[in-house]
């Protein structure tokens, strides 16, 4: 299986808006997607994007292989070149160094709450009328 990293056009006729995206090579343009990465707006002024730079380099990494416009697009962010270089090890350190931070922090338990004032522990005698 091929994977590519493209752009997927979505938005209303003459207003596109497109999702950077992973899929198989042999699937449609606007077809379904592994995972999406990222989005750009060329009808803004400046055009708009952004991307998801950890997933980028995860899929670069496993070999995805970028279309034209995509590669394009990552080049003129700087992310391209940061993957050439090997920058972008780091940023994947930081990212799973904080993602691990995180889960520890929501697995700790938590400090038991004190002890509320509420009725005696004493058994209530039934009342009769």
């Amino acid at each position: 299986m091929s994977v590519k990293i493209r752009l997927k056009r979505m938005g209303k006729r003459n207003l596109p808006f497109y999702r950077l995206v992973v899929m198989d090579s042999r699937w449609r343009r606007d077809g379904k997607a592994i995972a999406n990465i990222g989005w750009y707006d060329p009808v803004k002024k400046p055009a708009q994007m952004s991307f998801q730079e950890a997933e980028i380099y995860k899929w670069l990494e496993k070999g995805a292989q970028l279309s034209e416009t995509a590669r394009s697009l990552l080049k003129k962010q700087g992310i391209l070149d940061r993957f050439r270089s090997g920058e972008y090890k780091e940023i994947l350190a930081r990212q799973t160094e904080s993602s691990v931070r995180a889960a520890s922090s929501a697995s700790a338990p938590a400090t038991p709450a004190p002890p509320s004032p509420g009725p005696s522990a004493e058994p209530l005698e039934p009342t009769v009328s």
